[in-house]
């Protein structure tokens, strides 16, 4: 008996190591779309990935985007950053890393959809919350360089 109650406790320890890595059973599966709201004719180059997935490299036209889905880990580590890189009117190369998906930050923000719109002004993403875009983050730009060029 003793050792059933061993086996038994090895399969429910086994089965929450599994949950953890596929919690959209509990959850769902998580949407991201990277929307390039740069100027007319300004492409968007970006390069996503976790610590699990390499999404590969990607060129964005205006008002295109990107997406992909995932699950997202039951200790809400989960972690996706992104490399961008785009021309400003300029010529000179804008490029940011930004995380894009961060589980801690993004579940009670946008759920199961995170929407992030790329800008020469920064990078935005919408809360279903409050229903506005929200700018996360800015570009580091070249000296003498505004972010309305």
């Amino acid at each position: 008996m003793a050792n059933l109650h061993r086996l038994m406790l090895i399969l429910v320890v086994f089965s929450l190591a599994q949950l953890a890595l596929v919690s959209g059973v509990l959850f769902g599966k998580v949407r991201v779309y990277v929307i390039n709201n740069l100027e007319s004719g300004k492409k968007l180059h970006m390069h996503c990935q976790s610590g699990d997935d390499d999404l590969g490299k990607h060129v964005i036209g205006h008002k295109d985007y990107f997406k992909w889905s995932f699950y997202n880990n039951i200790w809400d580590t989960t972690l996706f950053w992104c490399d961008f890189e785009w021309q400003h009117s300029s010529g000179a190369t804008v490029v940011g890393t930004f995380n894009i998906y961060d589980a801690m930050r993004d579940q009670p923000r946008c759920y199961t959809t995170c929407e992030w719109k790329v800008q020469r002004t920064g990078v935005y993403a919408f809360n279903l919350n409050t229903r506005k875009w929200e700018r996360l983050y800015r570009w580091l730009l070249p000296d003498g360089l505004a972010t309305h060029g």
